[in-house]
């Protein structure tokens, strides 16, 4: 459930990683895992994903 909600947030630029590096990797490492790639690669229409969602080293 946390990283669904880090990743909606993440999509909208949400999320001020500089402020939480500790969830930022532990982010990065999930956004790394094949099983995301498919999340990672979802957009909404009429809203781009910002440059870094899709890249796990953010």
């Amino acid at each position: 459930a946390a990283a669904a909600a880090l990743s909606v947030n993440d999509y909208f630029s949400l999320v001020p990683w500089a402020d939480f590096p500790d969830v930022r990797d532990w982010y990065a490492r999930l956004k790394s895992r094949p099983s995301m790639r498919g999340l990672l690669a979802d957009a909404l229409d009429g809203v781009p994903a910002p440059a870094h969602y899709a890249n796990p080293d953010f």
